[in-house]
């Protein structure tokens, strides 16, 4: 939680214009439809685009997203060791990092390391809450943890 407000406290008062999200999903549907899906909920949005945990990697380190959405199960580096090696990587410039996956127990493995939790098929009003939640809470007032998990 802390992490998520110090993140929240450097993008104070964002508007969907000046925002990025890094989508990493080895099914190139899942990411045109959840990249599509954020697009309307924010316009303006800015989506960037990844399919395995590697190429996840380099782009956010390129980029530097506001948020990064990645698949527990995709190839060359699952989504979990994608997110350690982001914590390694970009220190203070770490973006929100949200897990997706269809198994609840691969979820539970990302306890501790990711912002957020997401169950495949991913519910869009859980995935909008988790969003504002991060981007409301800019003036760093404390707030209960977020859930996990769905």
């Amino acid at each position: 939680m802390k992490r998520t407000l110090r993140r929240a406290e450097s993008m104070a008062m964002l508007s969907p214009a000046t925002v990025t999200v890094l989508i990493a999903d080895d099914d190139p549907d899942a990411r045109e439809v959840l990249g599509e899906v954020l697009e309307l909920m924010l316009p303006g949005v800015r989506t960037v685009f990844a399919a395995d945990g590697l190429d996840a990697v380099a782009v956010a380190i390129d980029v530097c997203p506001w948020a990064v959405i990645l698949d527990l199960g995709m190839p060359r580096l699952d989504g979990l060791d994608a997110a350690q090696r982001l914590q390694q990587r970009m220190g203070k410039n770490l973006p929100i990092l949200i897990a997706a996956s269809g198994d609840y127990k691969r979820l539970r493995e990302g306890y501790g390391v990711f912002d957020y939790s997401l169950r495949k098929p991913i519910q869009v009003d859980r995935l909008a809450r988790y969003l504002a939640r991060a981007m409301v809470f800019a003036d760093g007032s404390e707030r209960p943890d977020p859930p996990a998990s769905d």
